[in-house]
């Protein structure tokens, strides 16, 4: 992740560590508690191949990282059936 400054620019990386390769990633308040979360696409999960993470925004910077759910759509696809006013897509 690598945090606004708030002028154009970014801060140096902060990393957040999930147990699967994250596909796509949507960045949004969820949970309406004023801090931006991360909602991932994973995939490589035992029994389930593809899912979702939802990881709580601490307020800085960092996230905590929730339960993994199995998802029956495509993750690739899954930031389309959602959008929100504020999204990121990331590919590693």
């Amino acid at each position: 992740m690598l945090p606004g400054n708030g002028n154009g620019t970014f801060g140096a990386p902060i990393q957040t560590q999930t147990s699967y390769v994250v596909d796509a990633a949507v960045a949004g308040d969820f949970n309406k508690d004023g801090k931006p979360d991360l909602l991932a696409t994973i995939n490589g999960i035992p029994n389930c191949g593809s899912g979702s993470q939802f990881l709580q925004g601490n307020g800085n910077g960092t996230f905590t990282a929730g339960t993994i759910n199995c998802l029956a759509v495509a993750p690739s696809v899954m930031h389309l059936l959602r959008p929100t006013s504020t999204q990121m897509e990331t590919s590693m």
